[in-house]
């Protein structure tokens, strides 16, 4: 299934939160990334004020381009590279531990004056250790983003973004004044200004990318836009971006190599296997709507159409996480929901099938569709395949 894409740069003029749940204490911490549900609310508001303003937009484009699973507003992620470049990365899989003493990858600055460079695996496919092969060290999982660079991604960089905290006093509404109550001082964790964060908005339809483009956008190169909590306190105030428009393999451009390009490579090293990487959250239930916390070979059939009995789940890396939100226009909670985390990672054997060319049909649509719920705001996005497990260290195959 062909996917329309308009990749987006987003860069934070002001510091911004996109706090994912609700905090105990009087911090509340932000994400390290732009969530989808965010692009998406941003461009509702816009169109709403473009609504009031002139008339060619309806009630059913909006419910086309913010209601339906026409448009998929996909996380933002830190970028990649130099300013000028701002390569798109993905979240680096769970299945990778590294050195505790030497941690990396590592950005291409630390890169550079790193003396001692140990390295550092993906355990996915092979015998998990538990110590440094140079150190003996202990291992540790290594979090953040990554992008690639070199023939057949042989360098992997690592990406993490900056942040600031700053204190606030609660204002009492009729005095006007901060008040004297415990509590009355709290902080928000921020992402610091001047970064960039990309990602794409996918359409199924080549005519609604267009109309999207053209109600939203127009001729503008670029629009200002205010995104994340606290946009009445100095947040969130940001500049966004479009590329130039294309059809690109799932997620975005960020894959280098085709489906079928990796899908040969991963079965000339491991035959009748294959891997599936979270690039985003996944919200997946049973029938019954109880949250899974895993990806299980229950699920993978029935996403796939199989038998469960075809699928064993050789080795997997994961880790589940819980969603709270907020709703502004009822000034209540929202129900929270149990996701598996981005990261995660799963390998797969196929058994007792000799022809597995519909199996990897299956699989090419479930990457381009994705999986579970609310997909139209980035959630359920996944990499089979993925050639990063294949390189067992950087620098190469071979380590």
């Amino acid at each position: 299934m062909e996917m329309y894409n308009i990749e987006i740069v987003v860069t934070l003029k002001e510091p911004a939160v996109f706090a994912s749940g609700h905090e105990a204490g009087n911090l509340i911490r932000t994400q390290d990334y732009i969530p989808g549900n965010v692009i998406l609310g941003a461009f509702a508001r816009r169109f709403l004020h473009e609504l009031k303003s002139r008339k060619s937009a309806s009630d059913l484009e909006f419910k086309q381009f913010f209601l339906s699973d026409a448009v998929r507003f996909e996380n933002l992620y830190p970028a990649g590279g130099k300013p000028e470049s701002l390569i798109a990365t993905t979240t680096i899989p769970f299945s990778t531990l590294t050195c505790k003493d030497y941690p990396r990858p590592c950005s291409e600055k630390e890169e550079k004056f790193m003396k001692d460079k140990h390295p550092y695996t993906d355990f996915l496919l092979g015998k998990m250790v538990h110590e440094c092969d140079k150190c003996d060290a202990p291992l540790k999982n290594r979090e953040g983003f990554y992008y690639t660079v070199g023939k057949r991604n042989k360098y992997d960089f690592r990406v993490q973004p900056e942040k600031v905290v700053r204190m606030h006093n609660v204002i009492e509404d009729r005095l006007q004044r901060p008040t004297e109550e415990v509590g009355g001082v709290f902080s928000f964790e921020a992402l610091e200004e001047e970064q960039s964060f990309r990602g794409f908005i996918g359409f199924y339809d080549e005519t609604v990318r267009d109309d999207f483009k053209n109600t939203l956008v127009g001729s503008e190169e670029k629009i200002d836009i205010v995104l994340g909590r606290a946009r009445s306190r100095g947040y969130g105030e940001a500049e966004l971006r479009m590329l130039d428009p294309g059809t690109y393999d799932i997620p975005g451009s960020l894959l280098k190599d085709e489906f079928d390009s990796r899908w040969e490579d991963f079965q000339a090293k491991m035959k009748n296997h294959f891997s599936i990487t979270l690039h985003s959250d996944a919200i997946v239930t049973d029938k019954f709507l109880c949250y899974h916390t895993t990806l299980t070979k229950s699920i993978m059939a029935a996403e796939l159409g199989i038998n469960a009995d075809t699928l064993k789940l050789k080795n997997a890396f994961s880790r589940f996480i819980t969603l709270d939100g907020f709703s502004g226009v009822h000034g209540l909670p929202l129900e929270s929901e149990i996701a598996i985390e981005k990261g995660s990672a799963f390998l797969f054997e196929i058994v007792g099938i000799e022809e597995i060319d519909e199996i990897k049909e299956s699989l090419q649509r479930v990457e381009e569709g994705g999986i579970g719920f609310r997909r139209n705001e980035g959630f359920g996005r996944l990499i089979v395949c993925d050639g990063y497990h294949l390189r067992k260290r950087e620098g190469g195959s071979d380590g």
